[in-house]
């Protein structure tokens, strides 16, 4: 079990099971950098996972890079996060990957969830070119309600990489704004966590636009409240 603590580690100890504790005093999805290495490092060791170490210094160089043009302190044309998210504001945001960038969908639909309160969806590439791509025709109002994420990895496999210029084709035929995000570095490490870096600041500055506090949960809250109160499970 990889905690910090709590019900999880007590049920993993009782089990007899390995526990990897790590302190990190806020909400998880802000403990990502915690909770991946360490689940990368595990995996590593159990063989599972090739070897990423001589790739982690270049992709922390380059985070912290991001972090000057994404960071709050540029508050310019210049950051690319924070003009996203004015693009997004106001809109159902829908997140589209594929391939590398297929997982780092999830998330940013998770940050625009948990740290913008907004109503977000992700989709995978190819799956989506089966179903999503036959809705764009209704309602009509959909281009003014709605804008399309396509998070993009020149690591990717060709076909993904084409698969995606396709779907901003068709979204550009019915009008629908969306917005290209091309993954960082040289690695796929890199590529993964860049990609998801542009997202939390995206979610972010979405979430000081939309007057809220990113790090609350009401909703969830109370949601666990009522199942404690159910005696069901959380």
């Amino acid at each position: 079990a990889i905690t910090t603590g709590g019900r999880l580690r007590e049920m993993a100890e009782r089990a007899g099971a390995p526990v990897l504790l790590f302190h990190y005093p806020a909400q998880p999805r802000a403990a990502f950098g915690y909770s991946f290495m360490l689940l990368l490092g595990l995996l590593q060791r159990l063989g599972f996972a090739a070897d990423r170490t001589p790739d982690l210094a270049p992709t922390v160089d380059l985070l912290r890079r991001l972090r000057t043009i994404l960071g709050p302190d540029n508050r310019t044309e210049s950051n690319p996060a924070l003009q996203l998210a004015q693009a997004l504001q106001g809109r159902i945001v829908c997140v589209y990957g594929g391939g590398l960038m297929g997982p780092v969908a999830r998330r940013w639909k998770g940050q625009v969830n948990e740290n913008s309160k907004n109503w977000a969806e992700f989709d995978l590439l190819p799956e989506l070119h089966h179903n999503a791509v036959v809705g764009y025709e209704h309602p009509a109002a959909l281009p003014n309600v709605v804008a399309v994420v396509l998070l993009h990895s020149p690591l990717n496999h060709p076909r993904i990489q084409l698969r995606t210029q396709i779907t901003a084709d068709l979204l550009r035929r019915r009008g629908i704004p969306h917005h290209t995000v091309e993954a960082q570095g040289e690695t796929s490490l890199a590529h993964v966590l860049s990609a998801i870096y542009i997202g939390d600041f995206v979610s972010y500055y979405l979430a000081l636009l939309n007057g809220v506090d990113p790090s609350t949960i009401e909703a969830i809250n109370y949601l666990k409240n009522e199942l404690a109160r159910a005696g069901a499970p959380i």
